[in-house]
């Protein structure tokens, strides 16, 4: 009932707000069995940067400074630097290229 309108129009506005989009009740089921996409640059970086900082700060229990210094250090990084993270190279190979990242820092 919004600038003069009556009760029925501003109804049908509502309903055809809600309804924009997909259809109601037209939810597609997800596949159990279907195995999950890699992970991103970033979620490999995470994983071993979360290790390497939680041995520099033990005593840090914020989840947002990890998450802070995390991201502080992916913008500094070049692409270069992503791209040899992502490459099929063993875990350990990848930990050392990241110390090494680290250690310029």
């Amino acid at each position: 009932m919004k600038g003069g309108e009556s009760k029925a129009e501003a109804t049908s506005t509502d309903q055809r707000l809600k309804t924009r989009g997909r259809k109601p009740g037209k939810k597609t089921k997800k596949d159990p069995n279907q195995p999950k996409r890699p992970p991103s640059a970033f979620f490999v970086f995470l994983e071993d940067f979360r290790k390497e900082f939680n041995l520099v700060n033990p005593n840090n229990k914020s989840v947002a400074t990890v998450g802070k210094a995390a991201g502080a250090r992916w913008k500094s990084m070049t692409e270069e630097e992503i791209n040899r993270l992502m490459s099929p190279r063993p875990r350990a190979e990848r930990l050392n290229i990241l110390r090494l990242c680290n250690s310029t820092t």
